[in-house]
């Protein structure tokens, strides 16, 4: 029963985050290879798009969960969100950003003729790898900064 508590939790934590960025990212990325038809500026387009959404989002959502909890926000609390989400995101960013990425930009192209069905799959895959080290950061994160 507590692992289903978890993921409850986990869904609650990041599906608005991950659902807004996934899909702005995609839009974005699909309309740059539209006009420019070049796979790689559409691929790292997707990658910042879905990174600047994402991260802003789950700071909007840190920032409205500790003024719900404090009933007031300072620099302080904002300096603590800031480490928290660092703590929890900061290792898999950079796992993705020089292994995943660069894995699934060679080898899934291949695979798929289509840029939108080999994007779709990259990002899903790396999604999947991002948040198996994300939760379990989140997890350890809960633990040590008990604040």
């Amino acid at each position: 029963m507590k692992i289903k508590n978890k993921i409850k939790e986990w869904i609650k934590r990041y599906w608005l985050s991950e659902l807004v960025s996934y899909t702005l990212a995609m839009l974005l990325s699909f309309l740059t290879f539209k006009l420019t038809r070049n796979y790689y500026l559409s691929w790292i387009l997707l990658i910042v798009w879905d990174y600047l959404w994402y991260f802003w989002i789950m700071l909007l959502n840190e920032i409205k969960n500790t003024i719900k909890v404090k009933m007031q926000y300072s620099l302080k609390l904002l300096i603590k969100d800031v480490r928290n989400l660092w703590f929890e995101f900061w290792p898999p960013q950079i796992l993705e950003i020089f292994i995943i990425y660069p894995l699934l930009t060679f080898y899934i192209p291949p695979l798929f003729k289509n840029y939108f069905i080999w994007a779709f799959v990259a990002m899903t895959l790396a999604v999947i790898i991002f948040y198996i080290q994300t939760v379990i950061l989140y997890e350890i994160r809960k633990k040590i900064f008990k604040d």
